[in-house]
């Protein structure tokens, strides 16, 4: 998912220059999504207001439509995670 590619760019009529990204080097899965989490954690979000987009459809790691969660329903903030 490249964020700074000419089409999504210009898709995105310069939103992309307004939102925080953050890109995590290459490595292990489990280390990078642990550097993640802890950095949320420092800058106020708590563990359980980060969301990830997830191709499972059941089960316990089933993804939820994102129009069916409220991300203003407590102080801090909220993550979203893509990629």
């Amino acid at each position: 998912c490249d964020v700074w590619n000419p089409k999504a760019v210009r898709s995105a009529m310069g939103a992309s220059f307004t939102v925080p990204v953050l890109e995590i080097g290459k490595g292990g899965e489990k280390e990078a999504l642990d550097q993640v989490l802890d950095l949320l954690e420092r800058g106020g979000v708590d563990n359980d207001r980060v969301f990830a987009a997830t191709m499972e459809d059941a089960g316990d790691k089933a993804s939820l439509a994102h129009y069916g969660i409220d991300f203003t329903s407590k102080e801090g903030g909220a993550a979203v995670i893509l990629g």
